[in-house]
């Protein structure tokens, strides 16, 4: 372990093993079905105890935490029906003693890029996800107390309860009758519907939300205004994980029945945080501020949160170093082994899950990427040690398009090949790419192409920024390696993604967020052949039929066998995408920041439950 890795020790979150993908339902009822009675705020759970430090972790370990600060009480906002203490910040330091008892106020700063639109109903970017997630809610939410970097139980948000009848297939929720969307109008059973009728039936739209939706819902009804019926395609044990992933966020049923052209630069949400519109100055940030009137009592803590536009690295670092924002995932490891010879205690470094899995698409319509030998001979030559190293600065972890570490159970079963497996098994894993080498240059030789000076690649990065840019850099070294002919274009992203629609480019180095604790959103929208981000242009009916049967009625035994055959079929490289590597980030932040979750189960942080300490800039 070298010395920077050493001094990253500082605080490494836990990794939380993935137990039950289908968390489904409760305990059984008397009247002919199941019901799962979710309580607003359950009881909490015992503090975990920090693990003592190992000298030489295989895996991240909790190392440290921040000190404990503040009172043992906290006081509500001004305005705030409580009297005295807040429950929930009471509750939230008794699961996370560590970080001391939550404090109502102040403002926190982060870096974003600037989303193109705030549609998340249409064709969205994470940009988009980032600016509007907490504004916007799903149905049910992901329960903060199962996890700090991925969350495993699911809860009631404005769904309080809900019965699922005997076949599996009728799901009844039983709403909230006391949630307000922000402009004061109701929340009530035909938002929801009307927003996953949007989902199961888009039209020219491509929201990311129908990948949660479509495969599972056959119908939805409102018989009430507080009670939904959701009619499946058969009983699935991902229902609740979908609906309760940001992009299946509900919107009011008036709005979107004006068209999607609303949601571009408006919105109203039922949200902790309200969207400030007239603050949004464009390159600039933008202002998220508390919803007084949000139906959780007690939270959000913060007053308001502050997005300022930073798409420089260069320009992140410095806006962190000056305290202009609060924490930052744009260091390397060089740079934080500096920062930390420099503030010492007053910074803290995570290193988290960030979720991700940068791969890289083939043009399947273009030669010779249509030829299964020769992407097999790609996936053999490239070198993912070396993206790892050189796009994600050594953060994160080799793995395939399932990756185990979130889908192994601690029994065991389960599927994913665990790396140290595809060492054995897979040649294109092996450090040594001698022999991988030599396969795949026999199999360009077997398809023909024993000059691929011919073939000029067009190598367009998925966006002009960080990681990308590495990694297409390297992609276009690895073909030029091979003998292509490889050039080397960033667009910018809407310019990118027409490219990638038409087919108008020869390779991309993309990095997608996988939603957790199931791959099959994954699988439908970064590689099934009709998946909204899978730009390859690839006919493959093997893959095809394995994918329509795992988005067929299944239980949960016929569900890990076809994920298990996935994971053997990838592996054989003939598809036209290849992950790289699963990245980590590195984050740094300053030691007045609490509570902020970084949480990749659905592919954002959620930031209702993050405060700032006594000396946070952002409370002055």
């Amino acid at each position: 372990m070298d010395a920077v890795t050493r001094r990253l020790r500082v605080l490494v979150l836990p990794w939380v093993a993935l137990i039950a993908v289908g968390l489904v339902v409760g305990c059984a009822s008397g009247d002919g079905g199941t019901v799962a009675q979710q309580p607003q705020q359950p009881a909490a759970a015992a503090a975990p105890a920090p693990a003592a430090p190992a000298p030489e972790p295989e895996a991240p370990k909790l190392i440290a935490l921040p000190s404990t600060i503040g009172s043992s009480t906290s006081t509500a906002p001004s305005g705030s029906s409580m009297a005295g203490p807040s429950k929930i910040a009471e509750e939230q330091f008794a699961v996370f003693p560590q970080d001391g008892m939550p404090q109502y106020g102040g403002q926190m700063r982060i870096a974003r890029r600037e989303p193109n639109s705030l549609n998340y109903l249409d064709n969205a970017t994470s940009d988009i996800e980032a600016a509007v997630n907490g504004v916007y809610e799903p149905l049910v939410r992901w329960d903060w107390r199962s996890g700090y970097e991925i969350y495993t139980n699911v809860t009631g948000g404005m769904a309080e309860s809900w019965k699922v009848d005997d076949d599996g297939v009728t799901w009844t929720f039983t709403l909230r009758d006391d949630v307000k969307f922000h402009d004061g109008s109701g929340f009530t059973s035909a938002d929801v519907k009307a927003t996953y009728d949007h989902f199961l039936n888009p039209g020219d739209a491509g929201p990311p939300g129908r990948s949660y939706i479509a495969p599972y819902i056959e119908r939805v009804d409102a018989p009430s205004p507080y009670t939904l019926v959701v009619k499946l395609k058969g009983p699935s044990p991902l229902l609740l994980m979908n609906l309760a992933i940001d992009w299946t966020m509900i919107a009011p049923k008036k709005s979107i029945d004006q068209g999607l052209d609303w949601f571009h630069t408006n919105v109203n949400g039922t949200g902790p945080y309200m969207f400030v519109k007239d603050e949004w100055e464009r390159g600039i940030s933008y202002l998220w501020e508390r919803n007084p009137n949000y139906y959780v009592e007690g939270i959000p803590y913060l007053d308001s949160k502050r997005s300022f536009i930073i798409p420089d690295v260069a320009a992140e670092l410095a806006a962190f170093e000056t305290k202009k924002i609060d924490d930052t995932r744009a260091a390397s490891p060089r740079q934080i082994e500096a920062m930390l010879n420099k503030y010492g205690d007053e910074i803290q470094v995570l290193r988290v899950l960030a979720g991700s899995h940068p791969h890289i698409q083939y043009n399947a319509t273009h030669p010779p990427f249509d030829d299964p030998r020769v992407r097999k001979a790609l996936y053999l030559w490239m070198d993912r040690q070396e993206f790892l190293d050189k796009a994600n600065n050594g953060a994160g972890e080799l793995g395939d398009w399932i990756f185990p570490g979130f889908f192994k159970k601690p029994d065991g079963t389960g599927y994913g090949t665990l790396y140290e497996d595809l060492l054995k098994k897979n040649i294109a894993y092996q450090p040594d790419k001698t022999a991988a080498r030599a396969q795949a240059k026999q199999l360009l030789a077997e398809a023909g192409y024993t000059d691929l000076s011919t073939f000029k690649i067009r190598v367009v990065p998925a966006a002009p920024t960080g990681a990308r840019i590495y990694g297409a850099e390297l992609l276009v070294a690895e073909l030029r390696a091979m003998g292509f002919d490889a050039e080397l274009e960033p667009l910018d992203r809407l310019a990118a993604v027409q490219a990638f629609r038409s087919g108008d480019y020869g390779a991309t180095f993309y990095s997608g967020i996988a939603p957790f604790p199931a791959p099959d959103a994954s699988l439908n929208r970064y590689v099934g052949p009709k998946g909204q981000r899978n730009y390859t242009h690839i006919e493959d009916a093997k893959f095809e039929s394995m994918l329509a049967d795992l988005n067929r009625p299944i239980d949960q035994v016929r569900r890990d066998q076809i994920l298990q055959d996935f994971d053997a079929y990838l592996q054989e490289g003939t598809y036209s995408s290849h992950v790289m590597y699963w990245s980590h980030s590195l984050i740094v932040r300053w030691d007045y920041l609490f509570g902020r979750k970084y949480n990749k189960t659905t592919g954002e942080n959620h930031d209702d439950y993050a405060w700032l300490g006594p000396t946070a800039p952002g409370r002055r």
